[in-house]
């Protein structure tokens, strides 16, 4: 697959993760790429996670400012555990700095070999969630 065929799946898995987390549900869809069909049920099995789909459900909103207008971060919280969500909405790389992320576990992204750190720099459409507990 060359890369401008690659792009076109990430900006699609990109919305994905950020809009469908943010309303607290998932809506797989399938269209006969292999890939984007993968993603979707990852996604899906992302959401069954008991202590995930609580946070999507009944979780509190909060955006985060990352400081980049490219990137769109927000959180679902609830007891102990935070559920971070970054995107960079953008065709060109961003910066990303958040507090706290580095205890937490990458559960989900739209780069299978994202490594999410509190400094980092965020390629084309590249979106992930991390769960942090405590």
């Amino acid at each position: 697959m060359s890369m401008e065929q690659q792009w076109n799946i990430e900006p699609a898995k990109c919305m994905a993760l950020t809009v469908q987390l943010m309303q607290g549900r998932i809506c797989p869809v399938t269209g006969g790429d292999e890939e984007a069909d993968g993603f979707y049920q990852e996604l899906g099995r992302f959401a069954q996670d008991p202590v995930i789909h609580e946070l999507l459900e009944s979780g509190s909103f909060e955006l985060v400012d990352v400081g980049d207008a490219d990137v769109f971060a927000y959180k679902r919280s609830m007891d102990q555990h935070r559920l971070l969500i970054v995107a960079n909405m953008n065709k060109e790389e961003a910066a990303f700095r958040g507090d706290g992320i580095t205890g937490g576990q990458k559960m989900v992204s739209v780069y299978p070999d994202t490594v999410p750190s509190e400094a980092m720099r965020l390629r084309p459409y590249e979106a992930f969630a991390v769960l942090i507990n405590g």
